[in-house]
């Protein structure tokens, strides 16, 4: 709730920060865990950078003049927090675990209503508002 209420944030960025940040438009400086399983923080950032959702910045890149002239031009720029919120929007799929479901039932051949939810992130085709582009968000679930 508190992270709604804010201007911009700094964070990870594992899959389930991203999907808060989608969830609540909040714009994002977004320093990736860089030892994380298979790199997948960096694709995340890379990934909600690349739709103009976020701004990555690699930790071995974060120093005090880098994190505070990121964190002013997003505090500044109205403009582009406008942008972002709307790239963030885009992103999020508050029914996703219900259109998981509706797929993995639909795949295993169960009786389902045969009228999936619009915006599926699973479907083949699913792509960013804009783009031809594919987009998913990675989660490891790697415990080391």
């Amino acid at each position: 709730l508190a992270r709604g209420a804010a201007d911009v944030a700094i964070g990870r960025s594992g899959a389930s920060f991203m999907a808060e940040l989608a969830a609540t438009r909040v714009p994002c400086l977004l320093v990736p865990f860089p030892s994380s399983a298979d790199g997948h923080q960096l694709e995340n950032a890379r990934t909600l950078a690349r739709f103009g959702a976020a701004v990555c910045v690699e930790e071995s890149e974060i120093h005090a003049e880098t994190l505070i002239s990121n964190l002013k031009a997003l505090l500044l720029d109205r403009d582009n927090r406008l942008k972002m919120q709307s790239a963030l929007c885009s992103l999020d799929y508050p029914d996703a675990a219900e259109q998981i479901v509706f797929h993995i039932l639909k795949k295993l051949g169960c009786p389902v209503e045969n009228k999936p939810l619009d915006q599926s992130p699973i479907q083949e085709t699913s792509t960013h508002v804009g783009s031809n582009e594919p987009h998913t968000l990675r989660h490891s679930t790697s415990l080391s």
